[in-house]
């Protein structure tokens, strides 16, 4: 029941957000939910997706 929990969690947040959640990116986070944990781990990749989503030209 735990893992399904978490694979509840994680699709009610991207719900939430309204985001689209690939099955690529749902094993990504499903694997790494411990990581969201890690402040920093997560701000990295937080600041990672946003760029991919909205690059800055210089």
């Amino acid at each position: 029941m735990k893992l399904k929990g978490r694979a509840n969690r994680i699709n009610l947040r991207y719900f939430a957000d309204n985001k689209n959640l690939s099955l690529d990116l749902f094993q990504k986070e499903f694997e790494n939910y411990e990581s969201r944990d890690n402040f920093l781990l997560f701000w990295e990749n937080k600041q990672n997706e946003l760029y991919k989503t909205n690059p800055k030209t210089v």
